[in-house]
């Protein structure tokens, strides 16, 4: 039915196409790279962005620890609150009353809390105190340091 024709004899390829499949081959070489390259890029930055967040809401938790911690101090339990911990109120910003205290419990490791206070009395028809509370919580990662800001209003005072 057919004659004895060898492959080369029956697929005839024009001279132009000859070496053609190795170019297509270096340039999908080539793109496979540039896109693999690009997807370890982002999945770095994708990382680096999920460990400034974890680290973001730890100083954030630091600061509000601190903060409740220092509550507790000034507003004592059946008592009146602790005025002596705040100074008088100035046109500066408010004196740091605490220093850096860390933190040595599980998931605020590496994290630290610094509050800043101060106090202006109440004019009539209010009496009382007014607290300005700060409280800076700071949390460290290896080279990186991130730090959140809370500032919080308070008064013994009475209508």
């Amino acid at each position: 039915m057919f004659p004895n024709l060898s492959y080369s004899q029956c697929v005839r390829l024009p001279a132009k196409q000859r070496g053609a499949a190795l170019a297509v081959a270096v340039f999908i070489i080539v793109i496979m790279s540039l896109i693999g390259v690009a997807m370890v890029r982002i999945l770095g930055n994708s990382s680096q962005a999920i460990v400034g967040e974890v680290y973001g809401s730890r100083a954030q938790l630091a600061a509000r620890a601190g903060a409740e911690l220092f509550l507790t101090e000034l507003f004592p339990h059946d008592a009146p609150a602790a005025q002596g911990l705040c100074p008088v109120r100035t046109a500066s910003p408010p004196p740091e009353v605490r220093p850096e205290q860390l933190f040595t419990i599980n998931g605020l490791k590496n994290c630290s809390t610094t509050i800043f206070c101060d106090r202006a009395e109440l004019n009539s028809p209010y009496q009382g105190d007014h607290f300005r509370i700060i409280a800076q919580g700071e949390c460290a990662a290896g080279d990186m340091t991130y730090s959140k800001v809370l500032m919080l209003e308070a008064g013994d005072g009475i209508l």
